[in-house]
């Protein structure tokens, strides 16, 4: 019985967060108890794969690394890696992420984007392609490819961005049903204080429009929390960051009512490459 239990679960799950509803998503670091949203003042590299914004400096090399247990269940973890370099004006950003297991159902997404900021304005196109695997011998491996165009503002401690995706309305096979094209806003203001508020908007065809507003508070030099309440489906979300030199550890965590608790952990590093300017004598 306890088997069967799980395998309805990973059925429902698998339906709820296959991709014909997350499509070419990318999981990011803050994400599961950020309702979404994102931190456009200061990116992760798993941030900046999906949203083109500032937050990272000239020569800096920013690397995101985590999973993350889906409902609790072990069957539905999904791992990525992410990595952001800026040059000058361009942002260069690549995620690779794995959902489910090999030898059950698995979905692999790659995901390049390249961004060019001006002044206060960032734009930015991204390629994306995923796989999807049974696990059987019986039934072959299916895959599609998109892309994606987006942009973001800055004015004083207001930013905005928005971003539209599966721009080419992919099918994973011919005659199968289409990825919808996906249009998503994002804002955040920074507060007076050391906080943040964040919100999302994401809007799909034949999808009700899910929206997410966020919070992130430093607690101290070496912590964070950050929380999220997201709707279609109602999810509640927390996390904690902590901070050691350039690395940052991350926990987050949401709560689906029908479905139960996720739970991400992921990593985070920052190099600053810019060389050394010798000094004069």
């Amino acid at each position: 019985m306890k088997l069967r239990r799980r395998i309805f679960t990973l059925l429902i799950a698998v339906m709820a967060a296959g991709p014909g509803a997350s499509g070419f998503d990318f999981l990011t670091s803050h994400g599961t108890g950020f309702a979404g949203t994102v931190m456009l003042s200061e990116s992760t590299a798993s941030a900046l794969v999906s949203v083109p914004t500032g937050g990272i400096n000239d020569r800096q090399l920013k690397l995101d690394l985590g999973i993350n247990r889906k409902f609790e269940v072990k069957e539905l973890d999904e791992a990525f890696v992410a990595a952001a370099y800026r040059r000058h004006a361009l942002i260069f950003s690549l995620g690779l992420s794995q959902f489910g297991r090999g030898e059950m159902y698995s979905e692999k997404v790659a995901k390049l984007a390249v961004g060019y900021q001006y002044d206060s304005l960032t734009v930015g196109a991204s390629l994306s392609a995923m796989l999807v695997e049974f696990g059987s011998d019986y039934y072959d491996g299916l895959s599609a490819a998109t892309v994606g165009l987006g942009a973001s503002y800055r004015h004083q401690r207001f930013f905005s961005a928005i971003t539209l995706d599966n721009i080419t309305s992919p099918s994973l096979e011919e005659g199968s049903e289409e990825i919808k094209p996906k249009l998503t806003l994002y804002a955040e203001v920074m507060g007076r204080g050391s906080y943040s508020v964040t919100g999302r908007l994401t809007v799909q065809d034949r999808e009700k429009p899910q929206m997410g507003v966020g919070q992130k508070i430093k607690l101290a030099e070496v912590s964070s929390v950050f929380w999220g309440i997201s709707t279609e489906p109602v999810t509640y979300g927390g996390g904690l960051e902590l901070y050691y030199r350039d690395a940052i550890i991350r926990y987050a965590t949401s709560y689906h009512s029908s479905l139960g608790f996720s739970h991400t952990i992921s990593m985070a590093y920052s190099f600053d490459l810019k060389k050394q300017e010798p000094t004069r004598p």
